[in-house]
């Protein structure tokens, strides 16, 4: 099964693989120019092979600065993720291919999978970040199974005196859920 990876947006994260008899081989990644991903995809268009397509994908966040206090609020934003996403899905239907978007919340458990530490908001990991999102589909779908250690981690304290408290966020969209029996 071939499989193509991508991790949209201004430096575009590129991974090709396969799933053999259990096997993830991948065997081609790098960062992509918008430029070199209007051409992979022209030159992709009405193929004759079974491809699986995996993309993360980009939900727009209606709440200002989303980012973790970053500043980013989408005001003046081009929509390049989308837009890219868009082509990939189109050159999916064409190429009768699978295709799958998965939310950014999927990449930690994909670098686990992988045996790599997810950092969140490290920069220039785009193309890592497209291999997670393959090696996820692949355990979900049970067509991998990632080398399992043979001692499992220590539980998880029960004492919860040092645990941090669960953070609950509200936002102007948020409202108290009305009583139906009222």
């Amino acid at each position: 099964m071939i499989l193509y990876g991508f991790d949209p947006g201004e430096h575009i994260g590129f991974a090709a693989g396969s799933i053999e008899d259990g096997t993830f081989t991948i065997t081609e990644v790098q960062e992509m120019s918008q430029k070199s991903f209007d051409e992979w995809c022209v030159s992709r268009m009405g193929v004759s092979y079974e491809a699986t397509l995996v993309c993360e994908d980009y939900i727009i966040d209606p709440r200002p600065k989303n980012r973790g206090g970053s500043g980013y609020d989408h005001q003046w934003d081009k929509g390049i993720s989308l837009r890219q996403i868009g082509a990939l899905r189109l050159l999916c239907l064409v190429n009768n291919w699978t295709f799958e978007a998965q939310p950014n919340t999927r990449k930690p458990a994909g670098y686990g999978f992988l045996g790599a530490q997810y950092k969140r908001g490290a920069k220039g990991r785009h193309t890592f970040d497209a291999v997670a999102h393959l090696a996820f589909y692949g355990v979900k779908h049970k067509l991998w199974v990632p080398d399992i250690p043979e001692k499992a981690p220590e539980p998880i304290s029960q004492n919860t005196s040092n645990r941090p408290k669960p953070r609950i966020v509200h936002h102007a969209l948020w409202r108290q859920p009305r009583n139906p029996s009222a």
